[in-house]
This record gives C-alpha cells, sequence and structure tokens, in this order.
C-alpha cells in the first residue's frame, strides 16, 4: 500500500513538475492537485479505521441511552456525527471527558489514525522535497518557494506531539473543596482554606514563617487553573512558591512569587496537567512572621 502511494505521488511530481516548466502553470493549481490527491490517500488509509470507530461510538450511545444517561449519549452522538463528516477533525477534550468510555475510544482511535497517516504524510513531503529541488534547479524560484511554504506546514504538523493523555479527570468547579474530599495541612486552621468560602476574610489558614501549605485532592485532576486567595483586609503582601505533584514525591514547581509580592486573589493558569497535591511554600510577609491563606481553588 505505501508503496503503490509512494509511486503515485512521485509521478504526480513529475507531471506537476513538467507542466509547471514546459507551460508556466500557476504552480498554485498544480499543487492543490497534488495536495488533493494526498488527502484522498490519507482518507483512504483510515477508511476502515473510521467505519469502526462510528460503530464503536454508535454501540456505546446505545449501551447509555439503555442505561437512561442520555446528556452523555447526546455527547457520543455528537461525536459520531463529527467523526462522519470529518475523520480528521479534532474532539473537544472538554465535551470528550464527560464520558470515560468515549474518552477511552476517542484516545484509541487518534492514535491509530496517526499511525496509519505519519508513513503517508512522510511520503508526500518526499513527494514535495523533490518538486522544490527540481523547481530550484531550472531557477522557478517563485515557485520553489510556494512549495517550500507547503514543507513546513506539513513539517509543522508531523512534528505536533500526541496529544497530552492525562489519568486525572477533568474538574467540574473547584475540587479543592472539603465537600468534595479534599484535606488540607497547615501549621492552624487548615480546613479553612478548602471550605468554599472565598471572601471571608477572617477565615484562613496560618503558618509561621516559612510556613508549608498542602492541599490533598480526593484523587488526579487533570488541572489547568489553581488560584490562592491570600490576606488582604489590609495592605500587606506575601511571597511565595508554589507546587504540584501527582504522587506527593516528585513535586514539580508552578510558581515562584519569591521575588514577586502578591496579595489578594492570585491566578495561576497553565497548560493542563494530572495533580492530586498542591502545596504553598509560604516564603514573606512584610507585615509580620505569619502567612495566611483565605482559600485554595483548583479547577
Amino acid at each position: 500500500m505505501v508503496r503503490m502511494i509512494f509511486h503515485i505521488l512521485v509521478c504526480a511530481v513529475a507531471v506537476t513538475a513538467s507542466v509547471f516548466s514546459e507551460e508556466k502553470q500557476n504552480v498554485s493549481d498544480g499543487l492543490q492537485d497534488l495536495k488533493g490527491l494526498y488527502n484522498k490517500k490519507v482518507k483512504e488509509s483510515i477508511q476502515s479505521l473510521q467505519t469502526n470507530f462510528i460503530k464503536n461510538l454508535d454501540d456505546l450511545e446505545k449501551r447509555l441511552a439503555a442505561q437512561r444517561k442520555l446528556e452523555m449519549a447526546l455527547v457520543v452522538r455528537e461525536e459520531r456525527v463529527r467523526i462522519s463528516i470529518d475523520p480528521l477533525s479534532e474532539s473537544d477534550r472538554d465535551v470528550v471527558s464527560q464520558s470515560p468510555e468515549l474518552k477511552r475510544l476517542m484516545e484509541i482511535y487518534e492514535r491509530h489514525r496517526e499511525s496509519r497517516i505519519r508513513p503517508v504524510r512522510l511520503i508526500y513531503l518526499t513527494a514535495l522535497k523533490r518538486l522544490e529541488s527540481k523547481l530550484i534547479g531550472e531557477r522557478e524560484l517563485t515557485e520553489a518557494l510556494k512549495i517550500r511554504k507547503e514543507i513546513k506546514g506539513v513539517e509543522a504538523e508531523n512534528n505536533i506531539e500526541p496529544r497530552a493523555q492525562f489519568s486525572g479527570e477533568r474538574p467540574q468547579g473547584d475540587v479543592a473543596l472539603i465537600k468534595k474530599g479534599a484535606k488540607a495541612s497547615c501549621e492552624e486552621t487548615p480546613e479553612l482554606m478548602i471550605d468554599g468560602l472565598v471572601d471571608n476574610v477572617n477565615q484562613y489558614g496560618k503558618g509561621k514563617i516559612p510556613a508549608t501549605f498542602t492541599i490533598t485532592l480526593d484523587q488526579v485532576y487533570a488541572l489547568s487553573d489553581i488560584r490562592l486567595r491570600l490576606y488582604d483586609f489590609d495592605t500587606r503582601h506575601y511571597t511565595y512558591k508554589l507546587e504540584t505533584s501527582v504522587t506527593g514525591k516528585r513535586w514539580e514547581l508552578l510558581a515562584d512569587h519569591s521575588r514577586k509580592p502578591s496579595r489578594g486573589l492570585v491566578k495561576h493558569r497553565f497548560p493542563t496537567k494530572d495533580v492530586k497535591y498542591i502545596r504553598i511554600h509560604g516564603l514573606g510577609n512584610n507585615t509580620n512572621d505569619y502567612f495566611h491563606i483565605i482559600e485554595v481553588i483548583a479547577r
């Protein structure tokens, strides 16, 4: 199959380059023909995979409907329609994560889809580079630049890292809450950091500097937003470092505010990552020797 695709694309390059040389045809037309052939071969390479995936989605939708999980069934139906229309389109991770079964099926489909497309994409790149070389040799530099632009686009697509896989669930709102099973530790009144009372400045977790505050979530979550509400009833400000961990043994620095005085609600947004433990190292307070956290919010 791969050899056949390679032969077709190479022949297409030879014909296209000949047309460019003899008739000075607009290179965009010839490139569009070559790209059309590539897209056709891509779709052919994943056709059976797409068919099986749609069947699996249909089966999942029926199971969910039978269990009266109608909202999840509708999410699965939406994905089935999307894949039926465009098998190369990317799913909305926030939508997919609503159903663990759908998330697993989608991850398997995308992984297998990429493994089938990559060889075809590499052949397409080879064909483009041969065409570029031929145009350069014939001093058709303007046309060669158009091919080079396409090459760079395809190379960027080929070098995209696989979508990060998260073991944790997407949070539905703040998960750093006692009522959601989170636990907190610090020197004094740790439970007040996760009681959900963000605006109550008179209730906070407290520790003598250097102080350590730790929040343990009830499970691993795929987080992208952690916020700290620091005491701000007066003009004081704090310095600190924020870390996260999945195991509680190996920690990753998320934010370093050791030289960035902060107060009030401080927002930390970051690329989605798995988190179970959140740790704040309270380093400084320009008013006294204590660090105060009114609330920790994790989403």
